[in-house]
């Protein structure tokens, strides 16, 4: 498994980056784009410093009962299992998949117990998971799918 080693950022992504730290009203095109998205449904939004930042916020904010488990790539970086230890939680790893760089699928069912209440999903060294499996998975057992 290699990482890609290439910056998927253009022309375009820097010159967008330069006005919006020269124009900061275009913050308020994000924001009103952001919130006709989520127009009719049930989302929220929340902007973090850091994905590690709003995971421990999200942890905060859902109270899980001590002991719960969360289903996690068994490759990940050290913060998020000790994001969720901190809380009183317990990071459950699943196997990747060599191929994939994703959790091995077929594993899900034998570490789900009564206890999982969340389902981590990490998009590793680039790659890019087809979630339909896991979205199905999360849905039977009534688990938090949480893309990372």
């Amino acid at each position: 498994m290699w990482a890609r080693k290439r910056l998927d950022i253009g022309y375009t992504d820097l010159a967008c980056g330069l006005l919006d730290c020269l124009l900061p009203h275009r913050c308020d095109v994000a924001e009103r784009l952001l919130a006709e998205a989520g127009q009719g449904k049930d989302t929220s939004f929340v902007a973090c410093t850091s994905v590690r930042s709003g995971f421990d916020l999200l942890l905060q904010v859902l109270q899980l009962p001590q002991g719960s488990e969360i289903l996690i790539s068994a490759i990940t970086i050290p913060d998020s299992p000790r994001i969720i230890k901190h809380h009183g939680l317990v990071p459950v790893p699943i196997d990747i998949d060599r191929q994939s760089a994703a959790p091995q699928v077929s594993l899900l069912p034998h570490a789900h117990s009564p206890r999982t209440r969340a389902l981590i999903v990490a998009h590793l060294f680039g790659s890019c998971v087809p979630l339909e499996p896991y979205v199905e998975f999360a849905r039977q057992h009534n688990l938090m799918l949480i893309e990372d």
